[in-house]
């Protein structure tokens, strides 16, 4: 790239059209923030210099415990505006203090590129941030585009039916959007407090405050948003199936690893690795299932908390662990286990673990058991869903 890439991300909204308790970047879509996913499409792209964050004051805590857990390095956090206008213009104006003190740019912003991207549109790629940046940085201005799938009308004041567009000639305006810094800069010093309040779109900004007309680029449909309640089934869908890497770590059992490749492949869950030692495992995986052949409790609590550790080292949006005990008595086993997971759940954040015990079973058992194939469709269930309600339970086969 030739020319310096900034990110800003408005995320000090309120989420009033999802009627969710949290605003609706905060919410956990397979296990982890929404917002987590779209800050490490950006922090992760080598050609990125900072990302700047806007949020509001009551969250500011929680975000900075986040960057520090998933491990993001370019995030810069701003305090929000009450509107998205307002939000972006503070974000800018603290690049604009940041160029001012730069003396190897002397003043002179024809060189820097501004990406702005929505906090809930998690799962944009890089292809598409790439092409973005460098459209803007030749046309001054750029946004992704997507074919209207609605007809639009409008009604009179009576609302009786007045006129339609012709659906072939408009497109909907998505983010990401990018902007020479110049151009952004100017357009938000120039921006009248009605467009602050009430305006949402910055393409309009730079059209009508500097007269520049953006690059306009068809994006794929990974750059839908999450807006409506609804759309949260299908954000927890993809993150599950794109972001879940699963790592076996088998004691012993042929038949039991069997069974669960072909269970996790049932619910499109890819496995990665399939080995005796933790150590073994590849830095990707963000899923560890464990399976323990009449172990202590203290064998039990060893391998977790390794597992624990390797998923904290490599993986930036957290991960599920799955520990399988089978030849045990359920009596003594289980309350053992139990209060093992309670102290997990306690000690350690942004994981999920579950346990399944398979009583009094012993592992050589032939391939076509009942009980294995229940306890692998029951694990690969855990793993695929993420539920946070279960977080902590134990599970008797």
């Amino acid at each position: 790239m030739d020319f310096r890439a900034f990110g800003i991300i408005p995320a000090a909204g309120s989420g009033l059209r999802t009627s969710l308790p949290l605003p609706k970047q905060f919410c956990l879509v397979a296990g982890r923030p929404l917002i987590a996913y779209t800050l490490k499409r950006f922090d992760r792209l080598p050609w990125m210099e900072e990302i700047y964050v806007a949020i509001s004051e009551d969250w500011k805590d929680y975000m900075e415990t986040l960057i520090t857990q998933c491990k993001l390095t370019k995030i810069r956090l701003i305090l929000g505006g009450t509107t998205r206008h307002r939000s972006i213009r503070n974000c800018i104006e603290e690049l604009n203090r940041k160029f001012d003190t730069e003396s190897s740019i002397s003043g002179d912003s024809g060189n820097q590129v501004v990406i702005v991207h929505d906090a809930v549109r998690p799962f944009v790629d890089e292809d598409t941030l790439k092409q973005i940046a460098v459209a803007a940085k030749e046309h001054g201005a750029s946004g992704a585009i997507r074919p209207l799938v609605s007809t639009v009308i409008a009604s009179d004041e009576n609302g009786i039916l007045d006129h339609s567009l012709v659906r072939s000639k408009y497109r909907e305006s998505h983010t990401p959007q990018a902007f020479r810094h110049s151009i952004i800069k100017t357009a938000y010093e120039k921006i009248s407090e009605y467009d602050l309040d009430y305006g949402t779109e910055c393409l309009h900004l730079a059209l009508e405050y500097t007269g520049t007309k953006a690059k306009l680029l068809e994006a794929p449909d990974e750059v839908w948003k999450v807006t409506y309640r609804k759309d949260f089934f299908a954000a927890e869908s993809i993150a599950t199936e794109n972001f879940s890497l699963v790592g076996l770590i088998m004691d012993d059992s042929t038949a039991l690893t069997k069974h669960l490749q072909v269970a996790l492949k049932e619910k499109n869950l890819q496995v990665g690795t399939t080995t005796a030692e933790i150590t073994k495992l590849s830095e990707e995986v963000n899923c560890i299932i464990l399976h323990k052949v009449t172990p202590t409790i203290d064998s039990i609590s060893t391998s977790c908390y390794q597992a624990i550790d390797l998923l904290q080292q490599h993986s930036s949006y957290g991960g599920v662990i799955t520990c399988i005990v089978s030849g045990v008595e359920l009596n003594k086993t289980w309350h053992q286990v139990q209060r093992l997971a309670q102290q997990i759940t306690t000690d350690i954040k942004l994981l999920q673990v579950y346990f399944v015990i398979i009583a009094d079973q012993d592992i050589h058992i032939k391939e076509d058991s009942a009980r294995l194939i229940k306890a692998s469709n029951m694990v690969a269930s855990l793993v695929y869903s993420r539920n946070q309600h279960l977080n902590g339970q134990v599970f008797v086969v």
